[in-house]
């Protein structure tokens, strides 16, 4: 049931901001979503749809920083910008902050704040370094080559909602 649901939320959301497109209904539809206890990403996605959350929002990020990327022990970085859009009539600061349980210097955000104008956005960019990853290499399935989902030694790369936390200071 959670398509039919989220397919009304998203109709819902149309109606009130019928300025905004699909990639952005759902950025907001992830951006104001309920985290469920003791659940990952890959458990429970984005968490839960909250319909009254996402109508009062006036800010929201792109849905996705995925964290997967090279997996092959080169220690390359990849970078993912995730931008803020503001539907407001008032800038807006955000402090951002990384939250994900991997090896310390991992993650790295480009800005530790952010200021969303009115009816505006700001990007900041997340750098996943996997050399920080140390002693960490790809998962292999035995008779089926390397594995299609980005994994870290039985534990796949954190990928929870831009893999940083926003806090609101104005």
């Amino acid at each position: 049931m959670a398509a039919p649901h989220t397919a009304g939320a998203a109709a819902l959301l149309a109606a009130a901001h019928p300025g905004l497109t699909g990639a952005q209904l759902k950025d907001l539809l992830v951006s104001t979503s309920k985290l469920l206890g003791n659940t990952n990403v890959f458990q429970v996605g984005s968490g839960r749809v909250d319909v009254p959350a996402a109508l009062s929002a006036t800010v929201f990020a792109t849905a996705t920083a995925f964290a997967g990327g090279p997996t092959d022990g080169s220690g390359s970085a990849v970078q993912r910008p995730v931008t803020y859009t503001n539907t407001g009539d008032a800038p807006v600061t955000l402090a951002l902050t990384v939250e994900a349980s991997a090896p310390a210097g991992m993650f790295r955000i480009s800005d530790p704040q952010v200021v969303v104008p009115a009816h505006g956005t700001a990007s900041a960019t997340l750098t996943i370094d996997e050399s920080k990853a140390a002693g960490r290499q790809p998962t292999r399935r035995p008779g089926r080559g390397r594995s299609s989902r980005p994994t870290r030694r039985g534990t796949r790369s954190p990928t929870r909602r831009c893999c940083w936390r926003t806090r609101r200071t104005s």
